[in-house]
């Protein structure tokens, strides 16, 4: 057995195609271009089908394809990022074979001139401690090789996982609801004035599509409109969007953080609000109330907490919702 087989089994740790490895990348990186290609030309489709065209219909179209806007991001964040992992696990085998088979070379030397002073006439003695050494040197490093190698495998197969997993989240394409046979139809005619809280009826309507009371749905709604004037880009006193979400919840809220597209993070938002209601109050009790300004002033008690009670409740706004939601 020569030097360089005593290296074998730790040269067995890095094997694999980095080439083939980037192929796969490259794969990953062509298909989050073309993502990004065909969600430009579904939002240039949906501004042309949106202009001139208004009311609640005009509405509930934007925000299922802002959805899908939201959707397309994210798949293409995550291909994007999948694609970069495996770009990172290709470079660090392919660094770890080069190092592996430089050390390799480099100890075949060092016996070649081991045994090259024993043929001249270096007693065994001292040249087999040379030998041992060398081995047992070439043998860390590379063993060191190895382990840095795996460390950095080990971080792109966590990135994968994450990306695979983020695919199929809570913005993945199969999450978005299929509009009825019926087309972007408004369930009820909305009254006169409740073109003035357009956001705030959207957000009404998800609710009620997700188990809410028609009353429960308005009071939300009239809370939203005290907090942000159902504004998803409002930042105020250290809170931001539709109900005010404030830094105690960076890990769970932060990314609901205003980015300039309104019709993006109100999608964003509204299934976080059905998250939020779940941890911070009683909603079947909200949804036993029968007026939709008393479940304001429930939900502005028991579920937004502000530091001025029912300071965010606009009764005005929940009765506009409630009779647009068919109260």
């Amino acid at each position: 057995m020569t030097a360089v087989d005593d290296l074998g089994a730790i040269a067995a740790q890095v094997s694999g195609d980095p080439s083939a490895i980037r192929a796969i990348a490259q794969i990953w990186s062509q298909a989050a271009a073309s993502c990004g290609e065909q969600t430009r030309g579904v939002n240039q489709a949906v501004t042309a089908a949106s202009d001139g065209w208004t009311g609640l219909a005009e509405q509930e179209f934007e925000f299922i394809m802002s959805q899908f806007d939201a959707a397309s991001r994210n798949e293409r964040e995550s291909l994007e990022a999948g694609a970069k992992a495996l770009n990172n696990a290709a470079d660090a085998l392919e660094t770890a074979q080069g190092k592996i088979n430089s050390i390799g070379e480099a100890l075949n030397n060092q016996i070649h001139l081991v045994n090259s002073a024993v043929a001249t006439g270096t007693p065994p003695a001292i040249a087999q401690p040379a030998r041992t050494q060398a081995i047992a040197n070439a043998t860390a490093e590379a063993a060191a090789v190895a382990d840095e190698a795996g460390h950095a495998l080990d971080q792109a197969s966590g990135v994968l996982e994450s990306v695979l997993s983020k695919m199929k989240g809570s913005l993945a394409f199969s999450r978005i609801p299929v509009p009825t046979g019926q087309g972007f139809i408004p369930k009820v005619p909305a009254p006169s004035d409740a073109g003035k809280f357009s956001n705030e009826l959207s957000v009404a309507l998800f609710l009620v599509e997700h188990g809410y009371s028609k009353a429960a749905a308005a009071g939300i709604a009239a809370c939203i409109a005290g907090e942000s004037t159902g504004d998803p880009e409002s930042v105020g006193s250290g809170g931001w969007g539709l109900i005010g979400w404030t830094p105690q919840f960076p890990g769970q809220y932060q990314n609901l953080f205003p980015t300039k597209h309104p019709a993006a993070d109100l999608a964003r938002q509204m299934p976080a609000i059905l998250a939020y209601n779940k941890t911070s109050g009683d909603v079947q009790a909200l949804n036993s109330i029968t007026d939709p300004v008393d479940a304001a002033r429930y939900y502005s008690q028991n579920f937004e907490r502000p530091l001025v009670t029912f300071s965010d409740v606009r009764g005005d706004v929940a009765t506009a919702v409630f009779k647009a939601l068919g109260g």
